[in-house]
């Protein structure tokens, strides 16, 4: 049985701005273990805003990972760039990414008790409405999006960019979430036939979800650091400027079709006008 998890939410004073952004600290708790992350919303905001748990990389909680959470958060979001690792830490050694990635990939009691914190402490926000909200992730992020998904955790929807979309341990069953999973057409952890894998999952528990390919792009094209991950973790990866702009684009415009459906126009979708 899994431990009940305690989640508590620690926004801490003096937060800092970014181009009209409010960032505030962000901690909870699963377990025995602390997580810190960073949340972002527009200064200007009066009401509670639809919102994105943005998870990370290999590497962990990073630079960039902070910079693409607070971009969305420019749109009119309420963002929270999540810590999947614990107490905000990020690696860059072989060996622990690739335990931690396969800890994830398992999909232990454990994680799921973290996954579960992790959402249960982004929709007591007081800026978020949780009612709305969505799970994006890139690389190794956008995999545990898709865990997220299957654990019924995604809210009104997942994308995974350049995330591993077949999970050979979990299925998923009906969720109230889309999965949109984007994908380089040379991505050989995303080949042909685990494609066809996972739609056939997806079909078979009768979700609503999409496949989108971005031409000459390898596994990890939105991230500009994939040609040290590729030296390091020995993998045929490389970063594709074109396809980070395309899936870019292809995110916000699924972002909007994913709040939109309640019929009620968002903060997102002014800003986009």
């Amino acid at each position: 049985m899994l431990r009940i998890c305690t989640v508590i939410v620690v926004l801490l004073l003096a937060p800092s701005l970014y181009a009209g952004v409010k960032s505030e600290p962000f901690e909870y708790k699963a377990g025995e273990k602390n997580f810190k992350g960073a949340f972002y919303y527009q200064t200007k905001a009066t009401q509670k805003l639809p919102g994105i748990i943005f998870l990370h990389d290999y590497q962990g909680l990073d630079k960039i990972s902070k910079q693409r959470a607070q971009e969305l958060a420019k749109l009119g979001y309420a963002v929270l760039a999540a810590d999947l690792y614990g107490d905000g830490k990020t690696y860059t050694d072989k060996e622990t990414i690739s335990r931690n990635v396969q800890s994830y990939v398992d999909g232990t009691p454990e994680i799921l008790e973290r996954l579960k914190a992790l959402r249960e402490a982004f929709i007591k926000h007081g800026n978020v409405d949780p009612k709305r909200f969505a799970v994006v992730g890139y690389g190794f992020g956008g995999s545990v999006a898709m865990t997220m998904g299957r654990y019924n955790l995604g809210g009104s929807g997942v994308i995974s960019i350049a995330g591993m979309v077949y999970s050979p341990l979990l299925k998923s069953l009906h969720t109230d979430s889309s999965y949109i999973a984007m994908i380089g057409n040379k991505d050989r952890l995303n080949n042909a036939s685990k494609i066809e894998i996972f739609k056939r999952e997806m079909q078979s528990a009768g979700n609503e979800f999409e496949v989108i390919t971005y031409d000459d792009a390898t596994h990890a094209f939105a991230n500009p650091r994939a040609k040290q991950l590729a030296k390091m973790l020995n993998m045929d990866i490389a970063y594709n400027k074109d396809a980070d702009k395309k899936s870019w684009q292809d995110l916000q415009k699924y972002l909007t079709k994913f709040f939109s459906k309640s019929g009620k126009e968002t903060m997102a979708q002014k800003a986009a006008e």
